[in-house]
């Protein structure tokens, strides 16, 4: 039951008497983001298009598909630290979009800098050996002043090529897989031996 006080509530009610041809094209004014400005995921979240998704169920369920199905999402991954992206993915899944289809699908594009940090690679293989994320090798950048990148991402590629052809293993068994290969990239870039984790 609206306010009839609340402008908010007003508004919203003015909003969903409109007809819906008219309702989709407000949404997409307020929600959408020009073609060439993907809205970014970041360890903190990304931009739900403003206040408009959260004014009412009526005009979240109508504005959803228009918001995750017409714009583009884009995740830069720093250190090898695919978390933002995996609580995209984990997000999406607890949304109602319907199924996709050839004209339904969310448009996430992953940027990976090949920065050393086996911790992270770990846990990327890991949740890629549960089926969840595996490396879009095509879109790796080097890092600053990587010069063994060429022959890194032929590593890291197989290592993830390995995870995909023992998926039927045990993960522990996989992982002494991946250490030993791991001795190849060390040997590349030192710092691959590091094992410290980030606080």
């Amino acid at each position: 039951m609206t306010n009839e006080s609340d402008p908010d509530s007003q508004q919203s009610s003015r909003l969903l008497a409109l007809p819906g041809e008219l309702k989709n094209r407000i949404y997409r004014l307020a929600l959408l983001q020009p073609k060439d400005t993907p809205i970014l995921i970041t360890s903190t979240g990304y931009d739900l298009g403003g206040g408009l998704l959260q004014t009412s169920k009526q005009i979240r369920s109508e504005a959803l598909k228009i918001f995750y199905y017409e714009n583009q999402f884009k995740h830069t991954v720093q250190r090898l630290d695919v978390s933002p992206a995996i609580h995209f993915c984990r997000t999406l899944a607890k949304v109602d979009l319907g199924p996709p289809s050839k004209q339904h699908r969310v448009s996430l594009l992953v940027e990976v800098f090949l920065t050393p940090h086996w911790p992270n690679l770990l846990e990327w293989l890991r949740l890629t050996h549960q089926g969840f994320m595996s490396l879009p090798v095509e879109g790796m950048t080097p890092s600053a002043g990587n010069l063994a990148f060429e022959a890194e991402k032929k590593v890291v590629a197989s290592m993830f090529e390995a995870v995909k052809a023992l998926k039927r293993q045990p993960w522990r068994l996989v992982r002494e897989v991946l250490r030993g290969m791991r001795q190849v990239l060390v040997v590349l870039e030192p710092s691959w031996g590091d094992d410290w984790v980030e606080g």
